[in-house]
């Protein structure tokens, strides 16, 4: 799950629930739903099911694989900048207001923003 330490001071996850489950993941769900997979979920990053086929595994693997990714993804940011080159402030405007919200631990970034 995606501890959110900013949320009541920056905009940027405030209108965006379960940050922990990507789109992705009801979509591979209701996919293996269709393929008679009634107890695919993921748990903390671990999947949970057995698949009786050998196409319900394949498709179980590449899901995995491309799931695990995205773990604590955000969709966009659109950063603020403030101060100077030699003091930069980065970070998210608060909501309604144009003051900076310094992000450095945001889990949700931290994946783009600081590699």
């Amino acid at each position: 799950m995606v501890l959110l330490l900013y949320v009541f001071r920056c905009s940027g996850c405030t209108h965006e629930w379960n940050l922990d489950r990507p789109p992705v993941i009801e979509e591979a769900t209701e996919f293996f739903k269709s393929l008679g997979v009634s107890d695919f979920t993921f748990e903390s990053g671990r999947l949970v099911g057995v698949p009786s086929t050998p196409l319900e595994l394949s498709w179980l693997l590449l899901s995995v694989v491309s799931v695990t990714v995205v773990w604590e993804w955000r969709c966009r940011a659109k950063l603020a900048v403030r101060g100077t080159p030699e003091n930069p402030l980065i970070g998210l405007y608060q909501e309604a207001t144009h003051d900076i919200v310094d992000i450095p631990l945001c889990r949700g970034l931290q994946s783009i923003m600081f590699v």
